[in-house]
């Protein structure tokens, strides 16, 4: 049922490309799932667990923020820095 929600190649691209556009440091898991092709729920167990690895994020109080340019250097689109 979740690989029904993942985009498709061309749509992944578009969606990155929007993302990219974007002028907030931060951005909520439901933003980052489609990118990073999982559930926003997956985001929230990983970072609450340690596993989220190189996507830099905090917590604002119970919400979970991931950093943009992080998720869009996971995906490929900016260098590690």
């Amino acid at each position: 049922m979740a690989a029904a929600n993942r985009l498709n190649k061309e749509e992944l691209e578009a969606y990155l490309d929007e993302m990219e556009s974007w002028t907030r440091f931060d951005i909520t898991p439901a933003e980052a799932a489609p990118a990073l092709g999982c559930d926003a729920y997956a985001l929230n167990v990983a970072a609450k667990s340690g596993n989220l690895g190189t996507i830099g994020h905090f917590f604002a109080g119970n919400r979970l923020r991931l950093s943009r340019l992080d998720v869009l250097a996971f995906c490929g689109r900016r260098p590690m820095e």
